[in-house]
């Protein structure tokens, strides 16, 4: 389910894999986090990760991530960042 929703809503900018490189990413500055990053894993809390995905961070200098909290239930971000956490293994 996570990977589905990975799919659908994150991999034009983290890219299929989630290494930062989807079709959109070109366009972004800065560029998207290349989620399988063994050091963004560490520096990142479930908790954290889940807050970033569903409230973005429009207010950030180093992210162009938006909130998804409209879009997404916290069932399926919570599937994401199981999914997130698994890509990076």
């Amino acid at each position: 389910k996570g990977k589905v929703a990975f799919s659908q809503n994150c991999s034009a900018c983290h890219g299929a894999e989630g290494l930062g490189n989807g079709i959109a990413a070109g366009a972004l500055n800065p560029k998207p986090k290349d989620l399988t990053d063994k050091n963004f894993q560490k520096s990142v809390t479930d908790k954290k990760l889940f807050d970033f995905i569903k409230n973005g961070c429009a207010s950030c200098k180093s992210t162009m991530m938006p909130s998804f909290s409209l879009t997404l239930s916290d069932q399926e971000i919570s599937n994401i960042t199981s999914y997130i956490r698994a890509i990076a293994k």
